[in-house]
């Protein structure tokens, strides 16, 4: 439709078919006989006293500022002939006199600002004088309208929007229309009434102007396309039986064509399935789809499983022409806009890409049309808007859009959801992926669904639930199903209901209703002891005869089953009741035989069911092992002297269950020998460079019998020379003394004859020595010279010898 720059004057909208006719005489002249002509102060209601004024030259036309000049013929004489100018405003209201003088014209300013003109008649009445004064005639003409435009609409459709006044039963209009403009002041008149009008509407455009806007139609006149058709516009007066028509308007054109003056119609936005390339598999999914036949619908025809939108933004613009005006249309554009009045072109598709526009069967509310669908894959994602698709013809003239069609993206309804018991306080959920959604809210009712009255909503999310997540619905996908465990039920006593929300933009879900069009329908789902199991089962010995059971406390267990067995036997089966709370890690004692191997499984339990079996643990309650094991040289030169430390726990513990702690050593390979004592002396004669393996553990008796053994540990011992440090005079000493610059001898004497050398231990800068075997035989010796260097120093010498024996002293240095 051709833009049309309307005046802030008001308005009214006129659409009248008209037929060509022969030239008539404009609107009858009143038949009755003209009275006496009287003056008076103002005029009477008699009609038949007024003659016709635009007849006699009297005019009246609204001028674009919003004013209405009023000109009649006629001249001051030397008669001085006067004039008054009345003006009517309504039937109901009389005349008031708006000029008087011998000017012939008027500029009526009034009416500029004037408020509601849509009632107003704007009726002149035009009084001439002699100059004695008498009135010699009167003249009436309502004011002519201004024409704004005339638009070429359809085959039988002109519209005329022009200045002029609503709701006035006594006001009617002359439309004319020709082929050309010296034709409109010579066609014959269209009368139009208030009573022929389908549409009125009446609304403020500021500045105290009021637009009618009205429209009116019939099949009188066939216009043809490409030619170019004139009209104007009269209003007529009618009172008293008779009427006034007024001068007629200035004269507006418009060009007819086809494509533009014909309304082009969405009637759907679908989501049906596209075949690239596929142009027959399309089109009779289309065709399926408009004729809405039950026994040919097939769901796999559309994206969707549950609704036919579009998605992801692509679907099919379904849209009807009427019938012959797709011939003349070379493209279509595609209107995107916030109402069904306006639009911004979003794409221009040529009408012979078959790929993309389709040529469809016309369903029946559209028979008497032509039916296209268009294939888009740019509808907005994330908001709502009016599509439209206006035709644009060979000669680049653009047509009619009628009210766009809404379209909102929209998901499927969340379906094919499932749940699993996995826990005591888990429940996996699972739901049907769909394309559109970006992603998905799990929720979770805040009661059992038992607890759930009739009169509840179940689906109000709002009040019965508590949004447990949010996922991606990009990730996750698994074999076209997502999945989400929710990990804290609040227990396993009933079921609770969830339900899947599909989210496309936090704007869309918000709005009413949309909860119980698109939401997954409540699904019970419930935590049950039966699928619980304690990961791991962790045993140890706390003291001697008291083996300590640990595990992971599970959420909503407060009861546990434990079975001992030894060997292949249950040996004893207990319940574990939680007290005081649920902890992240559960206790429980079990007091044993000593020596024997247990086996501890442990099940989650309720009143009414267990869960699943943990892998056995297994100990047995033994004494721990002794520390601290030693053996060292006797003094007497012979075996060793081999000491350890007990377990003081253990024998606490034992003398509690009346068991005896005791300790057995074995030598070597030997036997075991029992031992009652912290210690053992081994006085075997050994050679010097024999070795020996001390085997300690501790044991516990009952009944003579010993019941447990501890793990041994063991120690290796080797005899060893001795050696023995003597000054020159054959004393034996520890340490010696030297002064600073002095030097004194020591000897050192192996007890097997055995080579010797000496060494300093530690720092040195004390002392300076030197050594040297000598002798031979019994006799031989380390010789070692001492030579003192700094006063108040010591320093530590060691002698060792090939039999691994050694010998450490010290060496005070003096002044």
């Amino acid at each position: 439709m051709k833009l049309k720059k309307l005046s802030t004057l008001l308005m009214a909208v006129f659409s009248a078919a008209l037929i060509a006719m022969p030239l008539s005489a404009r609107a009858a002249e009143a038949g009755a006989e003209t009275a006496e002509l009287i003056a008076a102060d103002e005029p009477g209601e008699d009609m038949t006293a007024f003659e016709d004024g635009y007849s006699a030259g009297m005019t009246a036309v609204v001028q674009k500022d919003n004013t209405i000049k009023v000109s009649w013929s006629g001249k001051a004489t030397e008669n001085a002939q006067s004039y008054k100018l009345y003006q009517r405003l309504r039937d109901d209201s009389g005349w008031h006199e708006v000029y008087s003088g011998t000017d012939t014209s008027y500029i009526d300013k009034d009416f500029s600002n004037t408020i509601d003109k849509a009632t107003y008649l704007n009726v002149y009445l035009l009084e001439k004088y002699s100059g004695a004064g008498t009135l010699t005639a009167s003249y009436l003409t309502p004011a002519s309208p201004m024409l704004f435009y005339i638009e070429a609409k359809g085959e039988q459709l002109l519209e005329y929007g022009f200045s002029g006044m609503l709701d006035v039963a006594s006001v009617t209009y002359e439309l004319r229309a020709a082929e050309t403009e010296t034709g409109v002041s010579a066609a014959s008149p269209r009368s139009v009434s208030s009573t022929a009008l389908l549409i009125r509407d009446r609304y403020d455009v500021g500045g105290g102007v009021t637009i009618g806007m009205v429209q009116a139609s019939n099949n009188l006149l066939t216009l043809t396309s490409g030619k170019t058709y004139y009209g104007g516009v009269s209003a007529v007066y009618t009172k008293g039986g008779k009427s006034f028509a007024s001068k007629p308007s200035n004269v507006c054109n418009d060009t007819y064509n086809v494509v533009e003056s014909n309304k082009c119609t969405v009637f759907d936005i679908t989501g049906l399935r596209y075949q690239k390339g596929n142009t027959a598999a399309n089109i009779a999914r289309l065709n399926r789809h408009v004729q809405y036949d039950l026994d040919q619908y097939q769901q796999t025809d559309y994206v969707h499983s549950v609704y036919n939108g579009p998605c992801n933004g692509c679907g099919y613009i379904l849209f009807a022409l009427p019938k012959g005006t797709g011939t003349n249309v070379a493209s279509f554009e595609i209107l995107k806009g916030v109402t069904g009045e306006d639009g911004q072109v979003i794409a221009r598709i040529s009408k012979n890409k078959t790929r993309k526009v389709f040529s469809i069967n016309s369903p029946a509310d559209y028979s008497d049309k032509e039916c296209y669908a268009i294939y888009f894959n740019k509808l907005d994602k994330k908001k709502g808007y009016y599509y439209n698709i206006r035709p644009v013809g060979y000669d680049g003239v653009e047509g009619l859009t009628d009210v766009g069609f809404f379209y909102e993206p929209r998901p499927d309804r969340v379906v094919d959801v499932t749940t699993k018991t996995l826990s005591a306080s888990k429940v996996g959920i699972s739901w049907k992926h769909d394309d559109c959604v970006k992603k998905y809210e799990i929720y979770r009712s805040l009661k059992h669904t038992s607890e759930f009255a009739e009169s509840d909503n179940i689906y109000d999310l709002n009040k019965y639930y508590i949004r447990l997540a949010a996922v991606s619905a990009s990730s996750g996908i698994v074999n076209g199903y997502h999945s989400y465990n929710d990990t804290k039920v609040p227990d396993a006593d009933g079921a609770y209901y969830y339900v899947i929300k599909p989210i496309i933009t936090q704007a869309i879900a918000s709005q009413e209703f949309y909860d119980i069009l698109y939401c997954s329908a409540p699904v019970a789902g419930q935590a049950s002891v039966s699928k619980a199991k304690v990961k791991a089962l962790n045993v140890s010995s706390s003291k001697l005869g008291h083996i300590t059971l640990s595990w992971k406390g599970l959420k909503n267990v407060y009861s546990y089953n434990i079975v001992r067995y030894r060997g292949s036997s249950e040996d004893d089966y207990f319940t574990y009741d939680i007290k005081g709370g649920q902890k992240k890690v559960q206790t429980y004692t079990d007091v044993v035989e000593l020596g024997k191997t247990y086996y501890y499984t442990i099940r989650p339990a309720s009143d009414s069911e267990e869960g699943k079996r943990t892998k056995s643990a297994t100990i047995t309650s033994n004494p721990s092992k002794i520390s601290n094991l030693k053996a060292e040289r006797r003094s007497s030169g012979r075996g060793a002297y081999v000491t350890w430390t007990g377990n003081e726990g253990d024998k606490s513990a034992a003398s509690e269950l009346r068991y005896k702690y005791l300790y057995q050593i074995q030598i070597d390979d030997g036997d075991w020998k029992e031992v009652s004592s912290s210690y053992y002396n081994d006085e075997s004669d050994l050679k010097t460079g024999t070795e020996r393996t001390y085997r300690v553990r501790a044991i516990c008796k009952k009944g003579g019998k010993v019941q447990a053994y501890s793990d041994a540990i063991s120690v290796k011992f080797k005899t060893t020379g001795e050696i023995t440090l003597k000054d020159t005079n054959g004393n034996t000493i520890s340490s010696i003394s030297v002064q600073v610059g002095r030097r004194v001898e020591v000897r050192a004497y192996s007890a097997s004859n055995a080579n010797m050398t000496v060494n300093a231990v530690g720092g040195g800068g004390a002392i300076e020595y030197a050594s040297q075997m000598t002798g031979s035989g019994s006799d031989r010796y380390l010789n070692i010279r001492i030579g003192g260097l700094t006063a108040g120093r010591n320093q530590e010498l060691e002698v060792t010898s090939s039999d691994g024996a050694s010998l450490k002293f010290t060496v005070y240095v003096t002044n």
